[in-house]
């Protein structure tokens, strides 16, 4: 389901992935917009939120090896309210 389709839906458990910097916020598009598009989506969920990320992607789809960062959208959540789980 899309951030956009999910907008007014209340859900138990909510993983919203992707959540590379480059990919989402998009640097081609309203930043406002979707720093309003990850707060529906994070809204959604009633119990619990996971939010994730990639570190590195290799293959056909990245062409080659990249390393990726955090969005600013997750290292703008207060450090209060989140737990974070690396996997190494």
């Amino acid at each position: 389901m899309s951030m956009h389709t999910s907008k007014g839906l209340g859900f138990r458990v909510v993983f919203v992935v992707g959540l590379e910097e480059s990919f989402f916020p998009h640097p081609e598009q309203d930043l406002d917009e979707q720093r309003r598009l990850c707060y529906v989506a994070m809204t959604r969920a009633k119990e619990h939120l996971y939010m994730c990320y990639s570190t590195n992607i290799a293959g056909p789809v990245a062409q080659g090896f990249y390393v990726y960062r955090p969005s600013p959208f997750l290292i703008e959540i207060p450090e209060d309210c989140a737990v974070v789980i690396q996997n190494q």
